[in-house]
């Protein structure tokens, strides 16, 4: 008898987030509730049928902040990153080179395509357009293109000035994508499966836990003096399953078809359950649906409209092996990798919108709360919800903490001037003020080693919230302990940016 495993350590243990791999995770959890109905009747005490409801599944994920939009825009359906930096070298604050950052775009039908990074020249002379590629094969400089024009198909990135020393205030971005708000949730689900190693039985993925149709139902991000910036996010479905043995690996097929009716997958697809072979299939960005658009036999899909050449086909289906687990970014030898593993306090600067429109000092924390409340729409006919849009407007709270040194927050916060007020009651604090969280791959000690210029000087992710209004304020002094003031606010709006500012 073979020994069973042992245990399941966490680096036995990713997540993918429709199919692309969430990065810095820290914690993901899954609970589930089955929900029942007893139906009783006159006549007797006696239950005479339990009957099944909507089963509920929370999922929380726990990320350390990395800087980008990755985790936030791919729960919101929306593409991020591929932004153009400059690339410089030694003392030189930039080079004829530019780099194109990893991200998610979308075709002009809405496939997503996952693009790796690369780094390519600009022709000097004529402004330059930075543009991606739609296509869905190869990789790195394949998915990307230079040049005086943007090709038909193209996504323009930025413009550059083309010469031998590119900055990145060189550097336009014209992205067509690049910023999150509160609403791009509003029907926004995803499906995530979580691929599962068993310590003690061997290095293949023995399990995946599979649910689709995920919510966001609220989000966190706490910024703090004591620790990393963390983000997290909460989900609701009504779904899970766990694929095992010769269903045990996710697959992921991206397929750029020729025409015809037929298209090939890597692997044999396990039989499901239900009947049918794919979990999800999908050409140009849309959902088909089998048996209806199309069939499986063996590794071949066959269609019931003709493929045209250039389509985009992505398959996700179960197989024995060949299916994703998680890939480091980067590989553990790289200490200061492009992507951070954490930011602390020093890469965290926040600005409040007001007359002096400066950074906010003392502060000790910040948090961000942004509850997004699912209605659940039910048919006869049905057992599980149609669909579970947010309920509007949404209530964002944000708690700002101070080490109390003076009254200037205060005095901000009323809209007045710190250096002339004389008088500051409660009613006097605002509802017109903005607040702005800047992130930098640096901190500020090695940024104020850099050059003027330089790309690491520049926020690489924006937090913006406009309108706050005043809810609490508490003023708390204790023995062996600083006096610390916290003000709470509410808001009905956030903005997330990935642009390069």
């Amino acid at each position: 008898m073979a020994n069973r495993p042992t245990r399941v350590r966490y680096s036995g243990v990713g997540a993918f987030v429709d199919d692309v791999q969430a990065n810095r995770i820290q914690a993901f959890g899954s609970s589930s509730r089955l929900t029942t109905e007893d139906m009783k009747e006159l006549g007797t005490l006696n239950i005479v049928e339990i009957v099944d409801d909507v089963p509920q599944v929370d999922v929380s994920i726990d990320q350390n902040e990395n800087g980008t939009l990755d985790l936030f825009a791919l729960l919101a359906n929306k593409p991020y990153g591929c932004q153009v930096v400059a690339v410089p070298d030694g003392s030189a604050i930039g080079t004829n080179q530019v780099k194109v950052l990893a991200g998610v775009y979308k075709t002009a039908s809405g496939h997503p395509i996952f693009f790796e990074g690369a780094t390519i020249a600009v022709p000097t002379g004529n402004s330059q357009t930075v543009y991606l590629k739609p296509e869905v094969t190869g990789g790195g400089t394949a998915k990307v293109g230079v040049g005086t024009s943007l090709p038909t198909g193209g996504i323009a990135l930025a413009t550059v000035a083309g010469s031998n020393v590119i900055k990145q205030a060189d550097i336009v971005d014209t992205r067509p994508f690049g910023e999150v708000s509160h609403l791009d949730f509003e029907l926004a689900n995803v499906d995530i499966f979580v691929p599962v190693k068993q310590s003690g039985s061997g290095d293949d993925v023995k399990r995946t836990m599979y649910m689709e149709k995920a919510f966001v139902n609220n989000v966190d991000y706490n910024f703090q003096t004591q620790g990393t910036v963390t983000a997290s996010y909460r989900l609701e479905t009504d779904n899970k399953r766990w694929f095992l043995n010769d269903g045990a690996q996710v697959i992921v097929d991206n397929i750029k078809a020729t025409a015809g009716l037929t298209a090939s997958l890597t692997a044999t697809p396990n039989q499901l359950a239900n009947g049918y072979y794919m979990l999800k299939l999908y050409k140009n960005g849309n959902p088909l649906e089998e048996g209806t658009d199309f069939t499986v036999a063996n590794k071949v899909v066959t269609f019931t409209t003709a493929l045209v050449a250039g389509d985009l086909i992505k398959a996700r289906y179960t197989a024995a092996t060949g299916g994703a687990f998680f890939s480091p970014v980067p590989i553990a030898e790289t200490p200061h990798p492009e992507l951070a593993g954490g930011l602390k306090e020093g890469q965290v600067e926040i600005f409040l919108s007001d007359k002096a429109n400066s950074r906010v000092a003392r502060i000790q924390s910040a948090r961000i709360s942004l509850p997004l409340t699912r209605e659940q729409l039910k048919e006869l006919g049905s057992l599980r919800p149609y669909d579970r849009p947010m309920q509007l407007p949404v209530n964002t709270s944000i708690t700002l903490e101070f080490k109390d040194s003076d009254l200037e927050m205060m005095a901000r916060f009323a809209g007045k001037d710190p250096a002339t007020v004389r008088e500051i009651a409660i009613e006097d604090l605002v509802k017109d003020m903005g607040l702005t969280i800047k992130l930098y791959r640096e901190n500020d000690v090695a940024r104020a080693k850099l050059p003027a210029g330089h790309p690491s000087k520049f926020a690489i992710k924006t937090f913006t919230v406009q309108n706050l209004i005043p809810q609490n304020e508490n003023w708390d002094a204790r023995v062996d302990s600083d006096a610390t003031q916290t003000f709470e606010f509410m808001a009905h709006n956030l903005t997330v940016s990935d642009k390069i500012s």
